[in-house]
Protein backbone atom coordinates (compact mmCIF):
# COMPACT_ATOMS: atom_id res chain seq x y z
CA UNK A 1 0.00 0.00 0.00
CA UNK A 2 3.06 2.44 0.49
CA UNK A 3 5.48 0.99 -1.86
CA UNK A 4 3.03 0.41 -5.14
CA UNK A 5 5.07 -2.98 -5.63
CA UNK A 6 4.36 -6.88 -5.03
CA UNK A 7 6.02 -9.54 -5.97
CA UNK A 8 3.49 -12.37 -6.95
CA UNK A 9 4.47 -16.46 -7.78
CA UNK A 10 2.94 -19.15 -8.74
CA UNK A 11 4.26 -23.00 -10.11
CA UNK A 12 2.83 -25.38 -12.34
CA UNK A 13 1.46 -28.46 -10.87
CA UNK A 14 4.26 -31.99 -11.15
CA UNK A 15 2.50 -34.95 -10.39
CA UNK A 16 5.78 -36.36 -10.34
CA UNK A 17 7.56 -34.58 -7.17
CA UNK A 18 7.82 -35.75 -3.87
CA UNK A 19 7.91 -32.11 -1.81
CA UNK A 20 5.85 -32.32 0.88
CA UNK A 21 6.77 -28.88 2.58
CA UNK A 22 4.21 -27.02 3.07
CA UNK A 23 6.43 -23.54 2.79
CA UNK A 24 5.78 -20.09 1.15
CA UNK A 25 9.31 -20.36 -0.98
CA UNK A 26 9.35 -24.27 -1.61
CA UNK A 27 5.57 -24.79 -2.07
CA UNK A 28 4.14 -28.46 -2.78
CA UNK A 29 3.75 -29.14 -6.65
CA UNK A 30 1.86 -32.74 -6.23
CA UNK A 31 -2.02 -33.17 -5.77
CA UNK A 32 -2.63 -29.88 -7.17
CA UNK A 33 -4.58 -29.27 -10.39
CA UNK A 34 -2.98 -29.24 -13.57
CA UNK A 35 -3.73 -25.49 -14.74
CA UNK A 36 -6.50 -25.12 -17.33
CA UNK A 37 -5.63 -21.55 -18.66
CA UNK A 38 -2.43 -19.36 -19.01
CA UNK A 39 -3.86 -16.06 -18.30
CA UNK A 40 -3.09 -15.06 -14.28
CA UNK A 41 -5.47 -12.49 -12.88
CA UNK A 42 -4.75 -10.13 -10.40
CA UNK A 43 -6.52 -7.17 -8.55
CA UNK A 44 -4.93 -3.87 -8.64
CA UNK A 45 -7.35 -1.46 -7.67
CA UNK A 46 -7.51 2.76 -9.39
CA UNK A 47 -6.40 4.12 -5.85
CA UNK A 48 -2.57 2.78 -6.40
CA UNK A 49 -2.67 2.37 -10.50
CA UNK A 50 -4.86 5.58 -10.83
CA UNK A 51 -2.96 8.35 -13.41
CA UNK A 52 0.33 5.72 -13.09
CA UNK A 53 2.11 3.27 -15.50
CA UNK A 54 1.53 -0.26 -14.11
CA UNK A 55 5.43 -1.96 -15.11
CA UNK A 56 5.61 -6.05 -14.78
CA UNK A 57 9.04 -7.20 -14.24
CA UNK A 58 10.34 -10.77 -14.39
CA UNK A 59 8.03 -12.12 -17.32
CA UNK A 60 9.52 -14.30 -20.12
CA UNK A 61 9.82 -12.70 -23.71
CA UNK A 62 6.97 -15.41 -25.03
CA UNK A 63 4.80 -13.91 -21.84
CA UNK A 64 1.99 -11.27 -22.21
CA UNK A 65 0.41 -8.78 -19.56
CA UNK A 66 -1.97 -6.26 -19.88
CA UNK A 67 -3.53 -3.70 -17.25
CA UNK A 68 -7.45 -2.90 -17.41
CA UNK A 69 -8.10 0.02 -15.48
CA UNK A 70 -12.22 -0.36 -15.91
CA UNK A 71 -11.75 -4.06 -13.88
CA UNK A 72 -8.83 -2.89 -12.18
CA UNK A 73 -7.17 -6.37 -12.96
CA UNK A 74 -4.13 -7.14 -14.32
CA UNK A 75 -3.97 -9.79 -16.65
CA UNK A 76 -0.78 -12.31 -16.97
CA UNK A 77 -0.53 -14.86 -20.02
CA UNK A 78 2.16 -17.23 -19.16
CA UNK A 79 3.31 -19.26 -22.59
CA UNK A 80 5.09 -22.09 -20.67
CA UNK A 81 2.19 -23.18 -18.76
CA UNK A 82 3.06 -27.18 -19.07
CA UNK A 83 6.43 -27.90 -18.01
CA UNK A 84 6.12 -29.56 -14.44
CA UNK A 85 7.49 -27.71 -11.81
CA UNK A 86 8.47 -24.81 -13.73
CA UNK A 87 7.84 -21.23 -11.51
CA UNK A 88 6.53 -18.01 -12.41
CA UNK A 89 7.62 -15.06 -10.66
CA UNK A 90 6.76 -11.35 -11.35
CA UNK A 91 7.02 -7.70 -9.91
CA UNK A 92 4.57 -5.53 -10.25
CA UNK A 93 5.57 -1.91 -9.87
CA UNK A 94 4.10 1.65 -10.37
CA UNK A 95 5.41 4.60 -12.15
CA UNK A 96 5.86 7.25 -10.71
CA UNK A 97 6.14 5.62 -7.04
CA UNK A 98 3.55 6.07 -4.49
CA UNK A 99 4.04 8.46 -1.73
CA UNK A 100 3.94 7.10 1.86
CA UNK A 101 0.00 7.41 3.23
CA UNK A 102 0.32 5.12 6.18
CA UNK A 103 3.04 4.95 9.30
CA UNK A 104 4.01 1.36 9.97
CA UNK A 105 3.04 0.80 13.36
CA UNK A 106 5.96 -0.90 15.72
CA UNK A 107 5.88 -2.10 19.06
CA UNK A 108 6.39 1.31 20.71
CA UNK A 109 3.56 3.27 18.63
CA UNK A 110 0.93 0.69 19.94
CA UNK A 111 1.80 0.13 23.11
CA UNK A 112 4.43 2.89 24.35
CA UNK A 113 1.99 5.04 26.70
CA UNK A 114 1.07 1.58 28.29
CA UNK A 115 4.79 0.27 29.10
CA UNK A 116 5.57 3.64 30.52
CA UNK A 117 2.35 4.10 32.62
CA UNK A 118 3.01 0.23 33.92
CA UNK A 119 6.60 1.63 34.64
CA UNK A 120 5.55 4.99 36.52
CA UNK A 121 3.38 2.93 38.86
CA UNK A 122 5.76 0.04 39.38
CA UNK A 123 8.77 2.52 40.05
CA UNK A 124 6.08 4.23 42.85
CA UNK A 125 5.16 1.41 44.03
CA UNK A 126 8.93 0.31 44.74
CA UNK A 127 9.94 3.76 46.29
CA UNK A 128 6.67 3.72 49.00
CA UNK A 129 7.73 -0.03 49.21
CA UNK A 130 11.41 0.53 49.88
CA UNK A 131 11.05 4.25 51.79
CA UNK A 132 8.02 4.14 53.66
CA UNK A 133 6.92 7.52 55.37
CA UNK A 134 6.95 7.53 58.52
CA UNK A 135 4.50 10.18 59.93
CA UNK A 136 5.43 11.71 63.25
CA UNK A 137 2.37 13.25 65.34
CA UNK A 138 2.79 15.65 68.36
Amino acid sequence: MNTGEFTFEWCNADPKSTSASGEISNPPLNGMAPLLAKETEIFLPSSITNERDVVVEGLEASDLHHYDPTRQTLYIVTADCETAGKRHRVVVKVRPELRAKFEVNDFWMDHGYSVVSVGVVTLAVLIVWLFPITIVTP
